[in-house]
């Protein structure tokens, strides 16, 4: 399965909206992906420190499902360098053009961008 880069953070928003008292996630199926595709995107999370989770089980045998209950701090750090849509969309294109796609470079991409959008400020 192939990693879905939007499919993440939006999981690291939904996760970040998680209240008090609350658990887990709500049911993700209004995006449209298939349980499984959700469950190792979450997965895949749990597995770059992204999120605090753990594995409910695997689809066939073949790829690990998990829940995910809360952000890391590098969950954190990576959705507020994510957030602003304008940013997101062109640190992808960035990327694509150069015929790769890292989630540690994306993130490498994303802040030295949000550097630059400080630095203007300042």
């Amino acid at each position: 399965m192939k990693r879905d880069m939007d499919l993440i953070r939006e999981i690291l928003f939904r996760l970040e909206e998680i209240g008090e008292g609350e658990s887990t996630l709500p049911p993700l199926s209004d995006l449209g992906y298939s349980r499984e595709k959700i469950g190792y995107h979450n997965y895949l999370l749990v597995d770059a420190d992204l999120a605090f989770g753990y594995t409910v089980g695997r689809d066939s045998d073949v790829l690990p499902l998990c829940e995910v209950r809360a952000l890391t701090w590098d969950g954190h750090e990576f959705l507020d360098a994510a957030r602003d849509d304008a940013r997101w969309f062109k640190a992808k294109s960035v990327l694509t053009g150069v015929g790769g796609f890292s989630a540690v470079v994306l993130k490498e991409v994303l802040v030295g961008m949000l550097r630059q959008a400080v630095q203007a400020h300042v």
